[in-house]
């Protein structure tokens, strides 16, 4: 398993970033893939028992070393089920020699008008995440920095019911590395919306990936980050 990271700290404008594509599509091997088609029967069967279907397609991964110095992000791909096997088969995984997996995802801090912070506790497994998601290919080609924008507030939307026009600032926080090598751009989204209303929307978001909405006092954020798990815990370092 990988030790959670900053790899940038900022703040940024996400929107800076330079895309560039890369042929650098994640590779693994016969014996490796029949260890994940293992696994990924047994994760199948689990989510079916609990009612939920788990998504198979591709998201974009950052394939250069340099990425975070040059703000330049070349993309590659891998399929869900190698990192979602990942935490099971890690030993597997650096037994064989692989390249670390460093599929892309977005997430924020989403701060409301009268100053508290919404997360999402999903619905199937009740944990509790920041808003965000994968950058998956077939939901949205990236080919520049504002396309990372645009999957964030898709995100928002799809996730609380909250419109882009309601972010009244968005900036981008940092860079996290997890401990299944998922690379994080975090940033954080000031709303016009007040904490009711915000509650209020989440009634007509798109999806039920998040089976409710959690809230932060503002003041206590910090200290809420750092008793979290993962790259979560490092986010508090970036505000």
């Amino acid at each position: 398993m990988f030790e959670p990271a900053i790899l940038l700290k900022g703040p940024f404008p996400i929107a800076d970033f330079i895309i560039e594509p890369s042929g650098a599509d994640w590779q693994s091997n016969p014996d490796y893939d029949l260890a994940v088609a293992a696994e990924w029967d047994r994760r199948t069967r689990r989510a079916a028992e609990l009612g939920d279907h788990l998504w198979d397609g591709l998201s974009y991964r950052v394939a250069n070393a340099d990425a975070w110095t040059s703000r330049r992000l070349q993309l590659g791909t891998v399929n869900y089920r190698y990192f979602a096997t990942y935490r099971r088969l890690h030993e597997t995984h650096l037994a064989h020699g692989l390249d670390p997996l460093h599929h892309l995802s977005i997430a924020a801090l989403v701060r409301t008008s009268d100053d508290f912070y919404l997360f999402g506790r999903r619905r199937v497994r009740r944990n509790i995440d920041l808003i965000g998601g994968g950058v998956q290919p077939d939901e949205m080609t990236v080919v520049c920095g504002a396309d990372l924008e645009a999957c964030l507030l898709k995100e928002l939307r799809e996730e609380t019911g909250i419109p882009a026009a309601a972010v009244t600032e968005l900036t981008g926080l940092g860079v996290v590395l997890s401990i299944i090598s998922n690379i994080l751009i975090i940033g954080h989204a000031t709303l016009s919306l007040t904490r009711a209303e915000a509650q209020a929307a989440f009634a007509h978001r798109e999806e039920d990936e998040m089976g409710e909405l959690e809230w932060v006092p503002a003041a206590g954020i910090k200290e809420y980050l750092r008793a979290m798990t993962d790259y979560r815990v490092l986010v508090a370092d970036l505000l």
